[in-house]
């Protein structure tokens, strides 16, 4: 009698206070404390970015899925580059970025309500035009139309 399901009498010590450790009221909170192996910033999961880079590779962007620019790597072939060029290309690479990371998204939803017995046509076409998502084929379009008229020079 006084057991619990466990098989355990409630009343009895716990083998780990038994030593003279009361512990605290805040202890029980514990579970709620993030992971010890997740403070180490090599084991974080990282949310998903999307990098674009353009034809010459001296720069690149990296956004986050919802088009927030995380990161701008230059190369050194950028020092022949004046300060207005190089704000022209960065912005135009970031733009064509956040796109395609938008497009990402849009691929994603349509999968995901796709998946709930949504239609997949309804669904697309919501995106894109209620919600403002590009398809994957309209970020590629565009991708393409500004790379053949930007660095059209550099194919030739």
């Amino acid at each position: 009698m006084g057991d619990d399901i466990s098989g355990r009498d409630p009343w009895e010590e716990d083998d780990d206070l038994a030593d003279g450790d009361e512990g605290s009221v805040l202890d029980a909170f514990e579970i709620f404390m993030p992971a010890d192996e997740f403070d180490d910033a090599d084991d974080a999961i990282l949310p998903p970015q999307y990098t674009l880079a353009n034809p010459q590779r001296t720069v690149s962007v990296t956004v986050s899925l919802d088009g927030r620019v995380v990161g701008v790597e230059l190369s050194q072939q950028v020092d022949s580059m004046t300060e207005s060029q190089l704000a022209e290309e960065i912005t135009v690479i970031a733009r064509l970025a956040q796109q395609q990371a938008r497009a990402t998204q849009h691929a994603l939803i349509a999968l995901f309500m796709s998946e709930l017995g949504n239609d997949s046509v309804m669904t697309r076409g919501f995106l894109e035009h209620e919600v403002s998502l590009p398809s994957p084929e309209t970020a590629n379009v565009e991708l393409a139309r500004v790379f053949a008229i930007r660095y059209s020079d550099d194919y030739r």
